[in-house]
């Protein structure tokens, strides 16, 4: 063999190697981003429920402060109607006294019962405006705690807006993550296309999914570690004898794996119309 031929080789295995370092550290990225975005999920998820859980607080505490402001507001209504018949009542009793008085006093035992009404009146007619003022004091105060709640469910609804925006804000981030794996996948495609296999080939083993999640494009096989299983092997997901999608191990447990839909193309690698589900068979690609 000639100089000219070993120095090919070696440059061949330099970068197969360089291609290979290449795709691990894309494929690392995109775990990490992967890992934070569902970090970043459940911790949104959890304040919403707790916004959820403060907003219906305070719906509650609203309902409370509008019952409180119409019972209020029916006691002023009640102490209003008692106050007019009071001062009706005491419209009618100075009119006698008046009588009593142009009459020139026929009794004056009659005389003092009825100063004595007209001063028990009075007091009583004191007394309802008293209430009227305490009806008042409370109905401002409801309308008060009324205010104070809609203040605070406006907040909570602008804390719920915010926190939903940052859950659609990483969703975005999902989508730049997965063009950012296609990109790799591409990468690793195109040099198999020119310099061949770089030398990873997957232990035989088949499995079944455990889990699945279509819509996260997160599934749970049976198989790991204890199996041969590594990062990046490519398995056939199938359904009796039907075809169904090709996946690619994304990480690895010491009896089970989790693996996405592989992409070519920056299209997925599965059956149209059909979804992986649980009780699937996976299988080594050969």
């Amino acid at each position: 063999m000639s100089m000219v031929a070993k120095i090919l080789i070696v440059l061949n295995l330099i970068l197969a190697v360089a291609v290979m370092g290449a795709a691990g550290a894309y494929l690392n990225s995109a775990e990490h981003w992967k890992k934070q975005y569902n970090d970043n999920k459940s911790q949104l998820e959890g304040e919403i429920r707790e916004i959820n859980n403060s907003l219906d607080l305070t719906r509650k505490s609203l309902d409370e402060a509008n019952r409180k402001a119409q019972a209020a507001t029916t006691a002023v209504v009640s102490t209003e109607a008692a106050l007019k018949v009071a001062e009706d009542g005491n419209k009618v009793l100075q009119g006698k006294l008046n009588d009593l008085v142009a009459a020139n006093q026929t009794g004056t035992a009659t005389l003092t019962n009825l100063e004595a009404g007209l001063r028990q009146a009075r007091e009583q007619n004191q007394k309802l405006l008293d209430e009227k003022k305490t009806a008042d004091d409370e109905r401002r105060g409801a309308m008060d705690a009324k205010n104070a709640a809609e203040t605070e469910q406006k907040r909570l609804q602008n804390e719920l807006d915010n926190a939903t925006s940052m859950l659609d804000a990483s969703q975005k981030d999902k989508v730049s993550l997965g063009e950012k794996l296609e990109a790799a996948n591409t990468a690793v495609e195109m040099y198999r296309e020119k310099f061949g296999s770089i030398g990873l080939v997957a232990a035989p083993v088949k499995g079944m999914i455990l889990a699945a999640d279509p819509k996260m494009d997160i599934y749970l096989i049976s198989v790991g570690k204890k199996d041969q299983v590594k990062i990046g092997d490519e398995l056939t997901v199938f359904r009796g004898d039907q075809f169904v999608a090709v996946v690619v191990v994304d990480k690895l447990f010491e009896d089970k794996a989790s693996v996405t839909v592989k992409r070519e193309g920056g299209k997925p690698m599965k059956k149209d119309g059909m979804d992986i589900r649980q009780g699937d068979k996976v299988a080594t690609v050969f």
